[in-house]
């Protein structure tokens, strides 16, 4: 079986440079993004692992991190394992700031890395475990 070059043959190298352009788009919107998330943060007054939970909590997914789920209920923004009126509250303003924040990498990005970048993260997330598996 004869095996396609590897200098200069466009079926390997343009896989190769869309990767690279992505992970130096990454690289682009992660510099941009570290004080966007803190501020994001500190207006939600929880961490990103705090709003991750509380999202598992609100679908009913199980695994939530222990540590998180105790501040989310110091927080009264959990009871008993529930999301309360609080908790969808901040549930639906961390909606609206993550909306803001995908403005923001589009406009760092341009929509075609953007997209790009979406579709790359989302495959990355789907062979991640859960976190009732870690």
């Amino acid at each position: 079986m004869d095996l396609p070059a590897l200098t200069g043959s466009p079926v390997l190298l343009a896989p190769v440079a869309d990767t690279l352009r992505l992970l130096d788009a990454l690289d682009r919107t992660r510099v941009r993004l570290e004080p966007v998330i803190a501020q994001v943060e500190a207006a939600l007054g929880m961490t990103a692992t705090e709003l991750t939970t509380l999202r598992s909590l609100a679908a009913g997914s199980p695994g939530a991190d222990p540590t998180a789920l105790a501040r989310l209920h110091d927080a009264g923004l959990v009871d008993g394992g529930r999301v309360t009126e609080h908790g969808r509250v901040r549930l639906d303003q961390a909606d609206g700031l993550m909306v803001r924040v995908a403005d923001v990498v589009t406009g760092v990005l341009g929509p075609a890395d953007t997209a790009a970048l979406t579709v790359l993260l989302s495959r990355v997330a789907a062979r991640l475990p859960a976190p009732a598996e870690l």
